[in-house]
């Protein structure tokens, strides 16, 4: 179950998913985004060893937010984040660590 909101003003996509640790991988403007970079650099036909290692350095997934404990209620787990538009989350759900 997912409830979505848009914000238009705020260009954020608000998510709310009850989902029967995570850490948080994220794919937007600011994360993951070797593109972004290359178009930083001003999209180099022919980049230099140093622009290549700018643009590699976030072709990776990178994450928002370290691993944290969320409380499961009721056999519920529910989490919520704002996701910037475009973008994409990847949430890693698992049992807590001892």
């Amino acid at each position: 179950m997912a409830a979505l909101r848009e914000d238009a003003e705020r260009g954020t996509l608000d998510v709310a998913a009850a989902i029967f640790g995570r850490p948080d991988w994220r794919i937007d403007g600011a994360h993951s985004n070797s593109h972004a970079v290359w178009r930083a650099l001003g999209a180099p036909q022919d980049p230099s060893d140093g622009d290549l290692r700018a643009i590699q350095a976030r072709q990776e997934l990178e994450r928002l937010e370290p691993d944290q404990t969320v409380a499961v209620r009721d056999g519920v787990l529910t989490l919520r984040l704002a996701l910037p538009l475009p973008s994409v989350s990847l949430l890693e759900i698992g049992p807590a660590m001892s």
